[in-house]
């Protein structure tokens, strides 16, 4: 008998940690002139889809006003308080070289307009918000539809997020979102995950994804999509691949994987200062001393980045805890 895949909550940890170590590393390297190769996008075609499938993956059906005040909780409150900082910085050191008004047009208007991009303010945060509009639209499908309505729903969310891309405020990202953390849900309704597949449905699904990023493209922090009746589904195959992949690796528990897996546990306070570091922490201090596209550089940059996100994420993890350990000592109020 083949061995099940361990279901659990930390089965995630892995990919999500991979994914993460990805996305910093394309920040880093972006400002390279590179084109990408086949295996790039098969890559990075799938890797956003699947942090919105596996966030679905754990979502469960109820009432609309619980599931809008969790999306609020979970992701709208870090989401504004990430634009706040990012604000509250610009302003300052605008203020200081006295050009308030262009922290009105580079920092306040893309931010709020949730702009991503070029041009942009809210960095990795695109992410965040495009995944509150989508986990939002799921509890609605799922506390109005039947499941019928709410597969048709998700895919008329897809094909609408297609069409209505480029609109601010992350909208038709967050139509995508909402058709990618359906699928979540799905997988774990149906137990696709656990499941032994046949020979042909891998080779379905490993065609789709291919089909997806070879004659399509999907970009949608930079609002890029094409062929989304190819690549909106291929990579949606490419996450369940990638999924199934990474629980059998997850299986090994190797001590080496831990710090990447500790990188997915804290997946959305990684991005959360990453957003701001890559905004407004002054980088340009470091390309006094090497320049920015050598490989010294990019070396340097990535690792200073890591080590900054990692510090200021153990910070925030340490006074979380002296303030937990001081509401008990307290007691509960009289």
């Amino acid at each position: 008998m083949k061995r099940k895949p361990k279901m659990s909550l930390g089965m995630f940890d892995l990919l999500k940690g991979v994914i993460i170590l990805y996305m910093i590393f394309r920040h880093t390297t972006c400002y390279v002139d590179q084109t990408d190769t086949l295996i790039e996008k098969l890559l990075f075609t799938m890797f956003l889809p699947t942090l919105f499938t596996v966030s679905g993956y754990w979502l469960k059906k109820r009432k609309l006003k619980d599931g809008l005040k969790s999306s609020i909780q979970s992701l709208l409150k870090p989401y504004l308080i990430v634009c706040a900082v990012i604000l509250a910085v610009g302003a300052v050191h605008r203020a200081l070289i006295n050009d308030m008004r262009d922290w009105v047009d580079s920092f306040l208007v893309p931010i709020i307009l949730g702009t991503s991009g070029e041009g942009g303010r809210i960095g990795a945060m695109w992410f965040v918000l495009a995944l509150f509009i989508g986990w939002c639209l799921f509890f609605l499908a799922v506390d109005l539809l039947g499941e019928r309505g709410q597969i048709i729903a998700a895919c008329a969310g897809a094909l609408a997020g297609a069409l209505l891309l480029p609109l601010p405020f992350q909208i038709g990202q967050g139509l995508i979102a909402f058709f990618y953390v359906y699928a979540g849900y799905f997988i774990k309704r149906k137990k696709l995950l656990e499941r032994q597949l046949g020979p042909w449905v891998w080779a379905l699904l490993i065609a789709v994804w291919a089909a997806g990023a070879c004659f399509g493209g999907l970009n949608l922090a930079l609002y890029k999509i094409e062929n989304g009746f190819l690549s909106i589904p291929g990579a949606l195959s490419g996450a369940f691949l990638l999924i199934r992949l990474f629980l059998c690796l997850n299986a090994l528990e190797w001590r080496a994987l831990e710090p990447i897996r500790w990188l997915g546990r804290y997946s959305l306070w990684i991005l959360c200062v990453h957003a701001v570091e890559d905004e407004v922490f002054p980088w340009k201090i470091l390309f006094w001393f090497v320049p920015r596209e050598s490989v010294l550089g990019l070396g340097l940059h990535f690792v200073l980045r890591m080590a900054l996100v990692v510090a200021m994420c153990h910070g925030m993890l340490w006074l979380r805890r002296r303030t937990a350990e001081r509401k008990r000592a307290v007691g509960p109020g009289i």
